[in-house]
């Protein structure tokens, strides 16, 4: 009797030896991001400031001079569909003038496996989205004005256009939350999914790609001469902006 109870024991031991193993450093990976911009495959970073390269769906030609965005609550979709929160930052303000937040290296870890796709938030979701809660944002000046929402910007966009009398404009394309006719607020993120399937056994190499070029033609076709600067705080264009926002994002895994 007693050397069967030692052997079970024993075994009671291995196994949740074994169950430590699986959290243990070896069954994990690191984790580096990228960001890389580019409009409709057209590689666009600081280097194309100011340059009238691009045109619109609607046919404008416009150049871009300001570039940040904020996405946050990371996830990694496990192969059964469940789903993992990524611990290595909680959000990131991706700026196209700072190479430290174009790369983000080894930020955070995640267990080796088969994955079947990524997802995250542009801007903020409801809970989160505080005025004042974020001293780095604070110091970027990234907050969203309290009149329309409060909280913090998700995307400032800037850049000039040519209107349809040939004349050079500026366009500000800023996003964050909203009010309505009602003065409802209105958080006005979206989640981006993004499906595709890799495996994880070394580092892990996260690259996403934003085409500029979506903004201004899916589903809305965006014409600067009506939605060109003064945006903030005109609820129809924030909501078209956050529709035209769902398609801009792809992801690559290596």
């Amino acid at each position: 009797m007693k050397k069967i109870l030692f052997l079970l024991s024993l075994i009671i031991l291995m196994i949740g030896c074994s169950k430590d193993n699986d959290d243990s450093d070896e069954s994990k990976v690191s984790v580096k991001f990228t960001f890389s911009h580019h409009w409709d495959g057209q590689a666009f970073t600081k280097d194309h400031f100011d340059l009238f390269d691009y045109i619109n769906e609607y046919g404008s030609t416009l150049s871009m001079n300001h570039l940040r965005y904020l996405i946050s609550d990371i996830k990694f979709i496990r192969e059964d569909g469940s789903l993992l929160n990524y611990e290595g930052f909680p959000y990131v303000l991706v700026n196209i003038e700072n190479n430290l937040t174009l790369e983000n290296p080894d930020a955070g870890v995640i267990p080796k496996g088969n994955y079947k796709g990524i997802i995250f938030t542009f801007g903020f979701k409801e809970e989160l989205n505080i005025s004042g809660a974020y001293p780095d944002l604070n110091s970027a000046s990234w907050n969203w004005p309290e009149m329309i929402g409060g909280g913090y910007h998700y995307m400032q966009l800037e850049g000039k256009y040519i209107n349809d009398i040939g004349a050079e404009m500026p366009f500000a394309y800023h996003m964050g939350p909203t009010v309505d006719e009602n003065d409802v607020r209105d958080n006005n993120h979206f989640v981006v999914t993004i499906n595709q399937n890799f495996s994880v056994d070394n580092t892990l190499n996260v690259h996403i790609q934003m085409n500029l070029a979506e903004w201004f033609k899916n589903p809305y076709t965006w014409d600067l001469n009506v939605y060109d600067v003064n945006l903030m705080m005109n609820y129809e264009a924030q909501k078209l902006m956050q529709d035209n926002g769902k398609d801009v994002f792809n992801a690559s895994f290596n």
